[in-house]
């Protein structure tokens, strides 16, 4: 990690709980303080140091079903749960869990953990929509991941506390489904809105910053 995102932090990846499962090898947290850290990333910041870990990654790179459920199994409790967490984490004394959406299961589990061990409200931060995200699928794998992943959620979302929404349409969506009132944060910008002026039909400029995920490409053309 690269300082500037909080005071102390305890990393744990895949590679030190794969590390654990076939090397036995008892730990698999570190902990960095931001005084200690870098400003930026560096090439030799990666982990990656052996074909089959560079194979894991690159295969892991694709969202599938069987990924998800590998990971579940590669980040079981009885893994990750080890003394020095648990220490760090008195030390710490949490107030509120800060839960950050994510597809794999290890994420809200932890989130679960923590809040439940200090008897503190989870605080989720939805920015896509992962749970109402539904595929028409024929592979088993696929059911068996969703209806784990959703159990999980409703999970998440029976734990006290609420959660915060990139925009008004999936935060109603949400809070009517699990009975939240949770609210949208805005992105925040210094910058000044131009005042609206009509496009030169003749020679449009027209930029996009970001991604071309999620089929945001094909949406670009279209517009195009």
């Amino acid at each position: 990690p690269v300082k500037g995102h909080c005071g102390s932090l305890y990393q744990i990846t895949d590679q030190r709980l794969l590390k654990r499962i076939l090397h036995r090898v008892d730990e698999v947290g570190v902990v960095y303080n931001d005084a200690d850290l870098p400003t930026d990333w560096t090439d030799n910041s990666l982990e990656v140091n052996n074909k089959f870990i560079d194979f894991l990654y690159k295969f892991g790179s694709k969202d599938t079903p069987f990924k998800y459920l590998a990971r579940k199994l590669l980040w079981k409790r009885k893994y990750w749960d080890t003394q020095k967490l648990r220490d760090w984490l008195d030390e710490f004394k949490p107030e509120c869990v800060f839960l950050a959406f994510s597809d794999d299961f290890f994420i809200p589990e932890i989130a679960l953990y923590v809040a439940n061990r200090y008897n503190i409200p989870i605080m989720s931060c939805i920015g896509d929509d992962y749970y109402f995200n539904e595929k028409k699928s024929l592979s088993p794998l696929y059911h068996l991941y969703r209806g784990k992943y959703k159990r999980l959620i409703k999970e998440v979302f029976s734990h006290h506390g609420s959660a915060i929404y990139i925009g008004d349409k999936i935060r109603d969506k949400y809070n009517k489904e699990f009975d939240l009132s949770g609210e949208t944060v805005y992105l925040t910008s210094d910058i000044e809105r131009h005042p609206f002026k009509p496009i030169n039909i003749e020679n449009p400029r027209i930029t996009y910053c970001g991604n071309i995920r999620l089929g945001r490409n094909t949406s670009l053309v279209d517009i195009g």
